[in-house]
């Protein structure tokens, strides 16, 4: 179980990371939906989530940028709606966050 535990999933908006993001809500784990451009579809999945008694929150990021990447990391892990730590991230969009 990952019950007080913060995944990242990049790209989760859609395809594989939106599977994952869901099967990791269903562990329990708390999902960062992160995706670039389609915030319709990331909300869709925060929605999803939530629907099923998860905890989720989307953010915006282009996961190239590694400067974006950056403050995207420091906002999780400080501003995040979220009270557990920061876990883990899940990279399925081709890029990493370092």
């Amino acid at each position: 179980m990952l019950e007080n535990k913060v995944a990242l999933v990049t790209g989760a908006a859609k395809g594989i990371g939106r599977a994952i993001a869901l099967r990791l809500a269903e562990d329990k784990a708390t999902v960062i939906v992160n995706y670039n451009g389609s915030k319709e579809r990331a909300e869709e999945v925060v929605k999803m989530i939530t629907d099923m008694g998860g905890r989720a929150e989307s953010y915006q990021c282009n996961v190239a940028d590694d400067e974006a990447c950056q403050a995207m990391l420091r906002d999780i892990k400080e501003q995040t709606i979220l009270s557990q730590r920061y876990h883990k991230e899940i990279r399925t969009s081709g890029y990493s966050c370092k």
